[in-house]
């Protein structure tokens, strides 16, 4: 899968820092894990640093037919308003 080699390394992260449920937990280690393969810098304190081509490749996702802004931003971890052309 697209984010099987970053997995275990997340989920030993996420062990180490338990979130209420472990869906959730194993829900944002995945979005960490595909955004660190992209390149963004996520921070201990949550915060993210995004590369421009990151940011033109999500808003990009949200104009291909058929796609949501809503699918687009829960797979990059981010509220549907933070996309915008």
């Amino acid at each position: 899968s697209e984010l099987g080699p970053h997995l275990p390394r997340c989920i030993s992260q996420c062990e180490a820092f338990p979130v209420a449920g472990q869906g959730a937990r194993f829900a944002m280690c995945a979005t960490n894990a595909f955004l660190g393969s992209l390149g963004v810098v996520i921070y201990a304190s949550g915060h993210r640093r995004w590369p421009d081509v990151v940011k033109t490749q999500a808003v990009a996702e949200t104009l291909r037919p058929g796609a949501t802004v809503n699918a687009v931003a829960v797979r990059f971890g981010v509220q549907p308003n933070w996309l915008s052309a």
